[in-house]
């Protein structure tokens, strides 16, 4: 018989593994963020059926620590992975170590975070570090550091982020808070408390833009969960940036997610992620944290502390942070409201959007009136009953009368309570009630859901008015659905009677009279559906408005015209206009397209926009400056003028670039490629990352040659800076070949290039040698004028390429047993570039010839631009 003492022990089941790993780690990520945490109270939370054999992995683990050396760094400087050279380390955390890289066939300089070995041992750890790339790459903002690529090379997990050059930060404030110790040397490259404008105003504005970009990450449906300042980077002009969604929350990852697990650093938890109230970790979450990070800029102290991790928890649960002015006396009353309202304990009584948060910043920065409002004395004194109600129990008769005097307070507090949330709803006129919008109706349907069983429990009164409210919401609502519901029948015979269909099977032209019933009819539904949501029929029509994107306009000149033309790829540029309307204009169903918006102003000027609008259900926002005319004045642009010309390649058969004739409304284009000057500007205005070429830094000589190594998301941003847009390839094309065609900008000979356009130059092949390479290869935008075309403009052939606003398509045939079809299939992520580089062989290129196509967030290392915009609205 063998010997029990001997013998293995019995492994793990899969839950019970996976169970001890997630405490383990807990333990492992404390350790890892700078904390000690005592062994004793951190396993008081572990279930007993694991408690002592985490215990022990624990003390294990703690031991080693102690003893253990600096550790190796993963990857060494000098090594690659996939395209990517690591140069040096710039730091290193709980999951990952970041470096410097060269991403070689960009020559751009990226931070490539990568995994070390040690954990992907722990499938959970490799989960959360994809989870992480896969967040941060769905999401576009101008706060949040973009995810460029993913990769998995030789076992080595790694991404590459955006290389923002600055600090985190948590490292500004320490140094904030060693100057004003007198233990710190003021560092040049600190950005926190440096400005002219105060510190109160550069900690709001910061907190404003971390807030934007969170409420972009959640409309996207990403909630980060571990915001901090380790969290936020800070660059060398001391613009924001939100990093590190390892820890975000995805709707559609759940699988990835483990979105029970204890996630957050402790001091920064929001009451619900420190009580693991999981069902109610939401958006709201990261308000509190972010609440938080405001709170400790403006005091330099964390407002939850203590000398264990249990103990924070319990600060964050049940105390209240001290009040902000006993420790900057500087700070506004408004700004405390704000950071309270952050602040508050339950999700329902923060601010409900981080949008709602950066808004009320914005209100304060602007000297306005805030939205948040300080607490009653009823709310302070029902927080302190909510803080004691789980006191020790009393003993003794004086102790007993006490609590019974407690609980005839809590309960008229209660009754209180009761009143007024009923306020909203029992205080509306009554004479008013059948002129109150759906949107107002829905929002007292939700009071009165939210009453539940105390509606029973109101003043006679006030419950015939409560019962008023809910008879007018409900009569409301059949109203809207009758209309609604004709409204369909207007659009198509049938149409009020499909459910479950989305729009794109319903038989209708965009922009047709049919097109706006059904979209009327739809949202004439969906309001409906708010205010009778337990409607079936409603709910399935509701869907048909829900599928769509919805767009907001919103400009500066209130009233201004709003019309959408679709960029078609294989027409001459613009297909008809579309009105949409006067603005503002809020959440307007639209049809999926590619789409130039003019917002114009009578009697003040024009604005022209593009976007690719494409995701079902999403929200899409323009924020609209009206340049006045003068503002505009084609100062360095040339004049086209309405008419027909030549276009197409005469090598092409198909349909995609077949030569024609097309026409085409008259525009201004710029006489000059945008050199590196201007866009220096604007890089310095908003922020907007460099491009590639920038990297070792900026040199004079760059001022007058033609900015490189921009994306086609770069040239658009730039070019709605300054009031234009990017042309399309109909309108580049009409500007460089004129009417009639021609080959090359002068004329149909290639006579005379060398003193015509620069080309036939180096053409880079290590990194090293592409700054050398672009100095020798191009020339200035206005260089070369024997170069130009009839009309004045510089630099068609050569120089370097230039992004267009048309998107890339192909031909594809469909066979089938009886005919074969050609089809034109469009690529919009993809845009055509046109022209020539300084690489390329002049003697064997013309302009008919010069035109590829590019991912639109590939900075292409030769690609620069022009712009245009319509000569009128």
């Amino acid at each position: 018989m063998t010997d029990p003492a001997a013998s293995p022990p019995e492994p793990e089941s899969p839950s019970e593994s996976d169970a001890l790993f997630r405490w383990v780690e807990e333990f492992l990520q404390l350790l890892d963020e700078g904390l000690r945490p005592d062994v004793d109270e951190f396993v008081k939370r572990v279930p007993e059926a694991y408690r002592a054999r985490v215990r022990e992995h624990c003390v294990e683990i703690a031991a080693l620590r102690r003893g253990l050396p600096p550790r190796e760094q993963d990857v060494g400087a000098g090594r690659r992975l996939g395209d990517f050279r690591i140069l040096r380390e710039l730091g290193r955390g709980a999951m990952g170590i970041v470096y410097l890289a060269l991403q070689e066939s960009l020559q751009r300089l990226v931070a490539l975070k990568v995994l070390p070995m040690h954990l992907t041992i722990s499938e959970h750890r490799i989960d959360r570090f994809r989870r992480e790339a896969l967040a941060a790459a769905k999401l576009r903002h101008p706060s949040i550091v973009p995810v460029h690529a993913v990769g998995l090379e030789r076992g080595v997990h790694y991404f590459a982020m955006e290389y923002v050059r600055g600090k985190s930060l948590a490292q500004e404030l320490e140094g904030l808070r060693a100057r004003k110790r007198n233990e710190g040397v003021v560092d040049p490259t600190d950005r926190l408390g440096t400005r002219a404008d105060g510190y109160i105003t550069q900690v709001c504005e910061i907190t404003a833009r971390i807030a934007r970009a969170l409420d972009y990450a959640h409309s996207n449906g990403i909630i980060h969960r571990d915001v901090k300042p380790q969290n936020v980077l800070i660059d060398e002009r001391g613009e924001p940036f939100l990093v590190d969604f390892g820890l975000a929350k995805d709707v559609d990852l759940d699988s990835l997610s483990r979105t029970g697990d204890l996630a957050g650093t402790p001091h920064y938890m929001s009451p619900e992620q420190a009580q693991s109230r999981r069902h109610e970790v939401d958006h709201r979450t990261d308000v509190f944290s972010l609440g938080v990070v405001l709170y400790e800029m403006l005091a330099l102290r964390r407002p939850f502390e203590g000398a264990t991790m249990d103990e924070v928890l319990r600060e964050i649960s049940t105390k209240e942070p001290r009040p902000l002015r006993t420790l900057n006396r500087e700070v506004p009353r408004d700004l405390v409201v704000v950071v309270d309202k952050a602040l508050e304990k339950e999700p329902s009584r923060r601010y409900a959007t981080a949008k709602l948060f950066a808004e009320d910043l914005e209100r304060f920065l602007r000297h306005e009136s805030i939205v948040a409002r300080p607490p009653s004395l009823f709310e302070l004194g029902r927080r302190r009953l909510v803080r004691h109600r789980l006191a020790a129990s009393v003993v003794g008769t004086a102790a007993l009368a006490l609590a019974l005097g407690a609980w005839a307070t809590e309960r008229t507090v209660r009754a209180s309570e009761r009143e007024r949330r009923a306020e909203p709803v029992v205080s509306v006129d009554q004479a008013e009630l059948a002129r109150l919008t759906p949107r107002t109706l829905a929002e007292l349907r939700t009071k009165l859901l939210e009453l539940g069983d105390e509606r029973a429990r109101l003043a006679p009164d006030a419950r015939e008015r409560a019962d008023a409210v809910e008879r007018e919401i409900a009569r409301r609502g059949e109203e809207l659905k009758v209309r609604g519901l004709a409204e369909l029948a207007r659009a198509v015979p049938g149409a009020a009677r499909r459910s479950g269909e989305g729009f794109e099977r319903i038989p209708i032209a965009p922009g047709s009279e049919q097109f706006w019933w059904l979209l009327a009819g739809t949202s004439t539904l969906a309001e409906a559906s708010r205010l009778l949501p337990d409607d079936p029929e409603l709910a399935a029509r509701a869907d048909l408005n829900a599928a769509l994107p919805k767009l907001t306009v919103r400009t500066d000149v209130v009233g201004a015209r709003v019309r959408a033309r679709r960029l078609i790829a294989t027409d001459p540029g613009v297909d008809a206009p579309i009105e949409l309307g006067i603005t503002p204009l809020e959440r307007l169903p639209i049809v999926p397209g590619f789409y130039r918006f003019v917002v114009d102003a009578p009697g003040v000027g024009f604005t022209e926009l593009v976007r690719y609008i494409d995701t079902p259900g999403r929200d899409y926002e323009l924020d609209v400056r009206i340049r006045p005319a003068p503002e505009l004045a084609p100062d360095g642009m040339v004049l086209i003028p309405d008419g027909e010309f030549i276009f197409g390649d005469a090598r092409d058969t198909s349909d995609v670039y077949q030569v024609r004739r097309v026409h085409l409304p008259a525009f201004w284009i710029d006489a000059h490629e945008v050199d590196n000057a201007h866009y220096r500007e604007f890089v310095r205005a908003t922020g907007h990352p460099e491009p590639a070429l920038w990297s070792q830094g900026y040199r004079s000589e760059f001022d007058r040659l033609p900015v490189a190594g921009v994306s086609r998301e770069d040239a658009a941003a730039y070019a709605e800076w300054v009031g234009k847009r990017l042309p399309t390839e109909f309108e580049w094309e009409r500007a460089a070949r004129g009417t009639d065609g021609r080959l090359y900008p002068w004329s149909n000979e290639l006579e005379g290039l060398e003193r015509r356009a620069r080309m036939n130059r180096e053409r880079p092949l290590v990194p090293e040698r592409l700054v050398p390479a672009y100095l020798d290869g191009v020339v200035a935008v206005d260089a070369l004028p024997e170069g130009c075309t009839p009309e004045g403009l510089f630099h068609m052939l050569d120089n370097v390429y230039e992004w267009s606003d048309s998107y890339s398509r192909s031909l594809v045939r469909e066979s089938s047993p009886t005919a074969t079809s050609e089809l034109i299939q469009p690529h919009p992520s993809f845009h055509v570039v046109m022209g020539g580089t300084w690489t390329d062989d002049g003697n064997s290129w013309n302009l008919s010839l010069r035109r590829t196509q590019c991912y639109v967030g590939t900075r292409l290392e030769k690609a620069g631009f022009r712009c245009a915009r319509s000569a009128v609205p």
